[in-house]
């Protein structure tokens, strides 16, 4: 995964990087970018997955009742899950254009 790949997982705008992959291969991006931010940088792993308005009691369950290889795992198939619905969404609801001045 190169850089500019890395936080597109975590994206407003899923499509961008989940239409071109196979699940498999997405599924193995985020477990390995869960990894490296679970080591590296625990504070925005969960700063992502807080934005992603992934459920926190299934984060808390997660941390509590998993193996680190599993954590990862399951963190990961989190964040796909939630893409998913978020792409399904976007595809389903046409949000119009914001008024000029309200697109900060």
């Amino acid at each position: 995964m190169n850089n500019e790949d890395k936080d597109l997982i975590f994206s407003p705008h899923p499509d961008q990087y989940f239409d071109q992959r196979s699940e498999k291969e997405l599924i193995d991006s985020i477990q390995a970018r869960v990894a490296e931010l679970l080591e590296t940088d625990p504070e925005l792993l969960f700063s992502h997955l807080y934005r992603l308005d992934i459920d926190e009691k299934r984060i808390q369950l997660i941390m509590h009742k998993s193996s680190t290889t599993k954590i990862i795992d399951n963190l990961a198939l989190e964040i796909y899950h939630r893409q998913c619905e978020r792409i399904k969404t976007k595809a389903n609801i046409k949000v119009p254009p914001l008024e000029p001045g309200w697109e900060w």
